[in-house]
């Protein structure tokens, strides 16, 4: 720098802390930028989980409970038929025809296949 005064000098130094400055500027910009994305991810991410719980309370807890009807009906018609057969004595394809009667019945009239077993 043979020939450089210290104006220059000071000229120079002024720019590169300038051209510093604005890049930390630049960067801290897209640091905000991207606080300000994750927090819309974070923020959707709550949503959806509000969303699964909503669903979950909706609807699959209402399912297990239909399951869970739909079992206790069928055991308790096993059961019935079971009466049936020990009082009937009736097995193989009677039993069968008994069976399908009693659903049959339970289908069309205003009484559970079950309650037409009983009488």
């Amino acid at each position: 720098m043979t020939g450089t005064d210290l104006g220059t000098i000071v000229a120079h130094l002024r720019l590169d802390v300038q051209e510093f400055t604005q890049g930390l500027n630049g960067a801290r910009e897209q640091l905000q930028n991207t606080t300000q994305s994750f927090d819309g991810i974070v923020n959707a991410g709550k949503k959806l989980q509000g969303i699964g719980a909503g669903l979950t309370a909706a609807v699959t807890v209402p399912v297990a409970g239909i399951a869970k009807s739909a079992y206790e009906v069928n055991n308790a018609f096993q059961t019935s038929m079971s009466n049936v057969q020990a009082l009937s004595g009736a097995t193989g394809a009677d039993l069968e025809k008994l069976t399908s009667l009693a659903r049959e019945m339970g289908a069309t009239t205003q009484f559970s296949a079950r309650r037409k077993l009983a009488h």
